[in-house]
């Protein structure tokens, strides 16, 4: 006996509707995924920014007049700030630290109940104050 060509079709049309949902899943890691990593990047750098104009503000405000150095986690916070970001900053022992977090919203991932994915960026410095 021979399947008719609808029997086909249904075997077809069952086999798409069960593959649908994984599809969406792995589209969504591909998608949603890569906006991630694109974001990790993005406020790595902004981390990386902030502990540099920290560690810059040492450095200006030694070669200005009548300062003895400036302050590196005021300048840092006003570096995120103007990146418009949320964050983190302290100078524990000589060392800046900066961290930056953000959330990103997902357009596929969004149809199983994943809105947003986080992202979190970090960097430090040692400083020199003499």
């Amino acid at each position: 006996m021979h399947a008719t060509r609808s029997e086909h079709g249904g075997a077809t049309s069952t086999l798409v509707a069960a593959l649908l949902p994984a599809i969406v899943v792995l589209t969504g890691l591909v998608v949603d995924g890569t906006a991630q990593a694109r974001a990790q990047q993005r406020v790595n750098g902004i981390a990386q920014g902030a502990v540099r104009a920290g560690g810059d503000s040492l450095a200006g405000a030694r070669v200005g007049s009548g300062h003895t150095h400036g302050d590196p986690v005021v300048t840092a916070r006003a570096f995120l700030a103007q990146q418009d970001v949320e964050g983190s900053v302290s100078l524990d022992d000589g060392s800046l630290q900066v961290e930056v977090t953000e959330t990103v919203p997902t357009v596929f991932l969004g149809l199983i109940g994943i809105d947003t994915l986080p992202v979190r960026g970090e960097a430090s410095v040692e400083l020199i104050i003499r």
